[in-house]
């Protein structure tokens, strides 16, 4: 009964995030129609499966396939929305000449297949990762981008963004990109319970998996000072260890520090407890 429970949550989840990226890339037909080539193909549909396969099966952690892709891409799409509707300076637009559905392209390849390395080994999943998706991507680019030059500077700014992604855990890694910036901090947001990117082991009683079941809520929306707003509603205050451990420091580690603004509340108790975080 647990596992078909899972199963089913699964499944909700994927179809709502899905429901959010057809919704975000509307305006934006490249990287909607890059986004149903990566979701409709086998071999990248393999890749995700078998992460969770080593993942869960194996190591006995959380999930990292298809759902949290799924997550990681909608918050990615949503926290670059915010971005960009605020002109928030963006360096691949001077440097490579992107426009606003190029930017997503990047964002979508990078953000659905940053975790497919782990179908290899956790260890040094950004390596993997990489050399998964570089013939996944050219295949499925050179089918959205006529102008493969200009196809080739999108390839080479999502591996960046794959490479990088965990780089707050790695300090010879630096994400030099805004793109690469949405995407490791989208992944910190995949936090609500039993989702930590903490790959806590299932069933250990620990500070990890303890705070990994307090996070009940996120929410990306504009903010009133800084451009995004992470709200992040906790069932008890332990939630505050994921926040800090995974989401502020990917958020510190990345060119998006300066534009976001964190707020973790809970009403577990008698006196509600609300925090702000801003990084700079």
């Amino acid at each position: 009964m647990r596992k078909e429970k899972i199963q089913k949550n699964e499944k909700d989840a994927a179809h709502k995030y899905e429901m959010i990226i057809n919704r975000e890339l509307k305006s934006y037909p490249r990287a909607k129609e890059l986004f149903m080539r990566l979701k409709n193909d086998p071999e990248v549909t393999t890749y995700l499966e078998s992460a969770n396969t080593m993942m869960i099966g194996r190591f006995g952690y959380t999930d990292h396939g298809r759902t949290h892709a799924l997550i990681v891409t909608a918050n990615a799409l949503r926290i670059a929305r915010l971005l960009l509707s605020a002109d928030v300076p963006w360096e691949s637009k001077e440097s490579m000449g992107f426009n606003e559905d190029d930017i997503r392209c990047v964002i979508v390849a990078a953000s659905y297949l940053h975790d497919i390395g782990n179908a290899i080994h956790r260890n040094h999943h950004n390596i993997h990762g990489v050399l998964l998706a570089t013939n996944l991507l050219r295949n499925n680019l050179s089918a959205v981008y006529e102008d493969w030059i200009r196809g080739s500077r999108l390839l080479t700014e999502a591996l960046h963004a794959i490479y990088v992604h965990d780089a707050y855990n790695n300090p010879e890694l630096e994400v030099k990109t805004m793109e690469a910036g949405v995407v490791s901090v989208a992944d910190g947001t995949d936090l609500t319970a039993g989702r930590t990117r903490i790959p806590f082991k299932l069933g250990k009683i620990d500070i990890h998996s303890v705070s990994a079941m307090s996070i009940s809520n996120i929410n990306i929306k504009r903010g009133k000072i800084r451009p995004v707003l992470i709200e992040i509603d906790m069932k008890e205050s332990a939630g505050i260890f994921q926040v800090q451990a995974i989401l502020g420091e990917k958020i510190k580690n990345s060119p998006l520090k300066n534009y976001i603004s964190v707020v973790a509340r809970t009403r577990a108790n008698k006196k509600p407890l609300e925090l702000t975080f801003e990084y700079n």
